[in-house]
């Protein structure tokens, strides 16, 4: 569908309407990752105990904003549909959504989902940054050391020129063989 269908968009204006605002934050949050998301990441993400999450949850399953998905012990949870994504994700003011894409960004990175990390980091860029400014000329010492000390099969997270401490931390973890990391293989969505 090229837009979304205002009955559609009026039932979703009124649930958000009735959500306190960590569970309105929460179902953001979801929005703006765009997909599946296991419960445990969810609560690293989303950074709330788990049982105020396991009732933000629960509210939104019961507006079936939400569906949740059981897999052998893994419960996940996404948006019921991708036109409620959209509602929602255009909903977020250009700001917020900037900073929630920067939220996920660091939360990724420290659960060693670089490749998303950046995607999200890039999202989250500021416009008119040096980048725009420049016409994207602008060199950054930081990501001109990445490319020449890069080895090979070594992940390069560059996005517009952000790479968050975090990231650098977890690669140097990863390249040295942390017991805290994880493999690709233990990690969803990744291959192994």
């Amino acid at each position: 569908l090229s837009t979304i269908p205002l009955s559609l968009s009026a039932r979703i204006a009124g649930d958000l309407g009735s959500l306190d605002e960590p569970s309105l934050a929460t179902l953001e949050l979801l929005a703006v990752l765009a997909r599946r998301v296991e419960l445990r990441e969810l609560e690293l993400l989303v950074g709330r105990r788990p049982a105020r999450l396991l009732e933000i949850v629960e509210l939104l399953l019961r507006l079936r904003l939400v569906i949740e998905e059981e897999r052998g012990r893994v419960v996940s949870y996404e948006l019921a549909h991708p036109l409620i994504q959209e509602v929602i994700y255009s909903r977020i003011g250009a700001i917020r959504r900037r900073s929630l894409h920067r939220l996920l960004a660091r939360g990724l990175a420290r659960i060693g989902r670089l490749g998303e990390a950046a995607l999200h980091f890039s999202r989250s860029a500021e416009p008119g940054g040096d980048e725009e400014r420049d016409g994207g000329q602008v060199e950054r010492p930081r990501a001109v050391e990445r490319t020449a000390l890069a080895k090979p099969g070594r992940p390069r997270v560059q996005a517009l020129g952000a790479v968050d401490l975090d990231v650098e931390q977890r690669i140097e973890e990863v390249e040295a063989g942390d017991p805290h990391t994880h493999s690709s293989a233990e990690r969803p969505g990744l291959p192994g």
